[in-house]
């Protein structure tokens, strides 16, 4: 799971990377909102993924987030 500030809309990443081959699950749509608040995130699988393929796979998930508003450093943990 990949938790996103909760401003970020994870319907529309999701379906930018499912536009560009990539298959992520917005976890929000597992909110119904009445007892929890609804959290922002994507599901990331790997078993139908070939341990190659997974590079190219996350470059595209990369690159949604970016055009999506996140800002991703990569000298953070």
């Amino acid at each position: 799971m990949l938790k996103l500030p909760d401003h970020i809309n994870d319907l529309e990443i999701s379906k930018l990377a499912l536009s560009r081959g990539v298959n992520v699950r917005p976890l929000s749509q597992y909110y119904s909102g009445l007892s929890t608040p609804i959290q922002s995130g994507l599901l990331l699988g790997f078993a139908c993924v070939q341990e190659q393929d997974m590079t190219f796979a996350f470059s595209i998930l990369r690159q949604c987030l970016i055009e999506n508003g996140i800002r991703l450093d990569p000298h953070k943990n």
